[in-house]
């Protein structure tokens, strides 16, 4: 939150009672801040290898990805977000 606030130069004071006021613009900051994190896990968990391919070879694995993927509008029940009850679940 001071990150946020610094961006407002001689109201830093001001924007963080603002932050304690209204819980709402914390959430502002705390979705883009988890996803950042969410990113930076995945990174490190993942194993990045260098392959040069042809462009055939590139083009064919895409559209294997793009015959794979599935069609939207057509998620099943287990693909859309919890809301309810089920939020913890």
């Amino acid at each position: 939150m001071w990150q946020q606030a610094m961006q407002f130069r001689g109201q830093e004071m001001q924007m963080l009672e603002m932050f304690r006021k209204y819980p709402m613009l914390t959430n502002s900051i705390r979705a883009p801040l988890m996803e950042d994190k969410v990113v930076d896990y995945v990174l490190e968990l993942a194993t990045i290898t260098d392959e040069v391919v042809s462009t055939e070879e590139l083009e064919k694995a895409v559209e294997t990805m793009a015959d794979n993927a599935p069609a939207a509008g057509n998620a099943s029940a287990s693909d859309s977000p919890p809301t309810g009850d089920n939020v913890l679940a």
